[in-house]
């Protein structure tokens, strides 16, 4: 829960984040996988 409310917190502070992505291993922390489920916007 206090993972939870730090990130909720941490978020409001960033101006201009639109996507978030969760990543459960190296592979999923491509640019070509995180172009594609940002939908081409990074």
């Amino acid at each position: 829960m206090i993972y939870a409310s730090s990130k909720d917190r941490f978020k409001r502070e960033l101006d201009g984040i639109q996507v978030e992505l969760q990543a459960t291993d190296p592979t999923e922390m491509g640019l070509d996988v995180i172009k594609s489920r940002a939908g081409g916007a990074a």
